[in-house]
């Protein structure tokens, strides 16, 4: 949501670092990667029910990719197991009733 909010409030391209300790802080190398790979996933936005379902689904696709790449790039994991499971999905914090995770894939 901080990627989000600094992409959709000021834009990516041009944000200037707060300094502060906030969820739009650009010092954080972390934000500034989550910016960089969400910016590009945002085409269509605009037609979307809910923004932030949008986002939400647009997170666990990268993600899911940068798994998928972690798995592929290292061979040696082989060597080691004969099988790996991955289990992906989107956890849903909600007012009332606990949170809920949603399960998306297993492979």
């Amino acid at each position: 949501v901080g990627a989000y909010g600094v992409i959709s409030s000021k834009g990516a391209a041009t944000s200037k670092p707060s300094g502060g300790n906030d969820d739009t802080d650009l010092f954080d190398p972390q934000l500034n990667t989550i910016v960089n790979l969400l910016e590009p996933r945002l085409g269509g936005i605009e037609k979307a029910v809910d923004p932030i379902s949008f986002v939400t689904y647009q997170m666990y696709a990268i993600v899911r990719d940068l798994i998928d790449e972690c798995v592929e790039g290292t061979p040696d994991v082989w060597d080691f197991a004969n099988e790996v499971s991955i289990i992906g999905g989107i956890m849903i914090n909600r007012y009332k009733g606990g949170d809920f995770f949603q399960p998306l894939s297993f492979e």
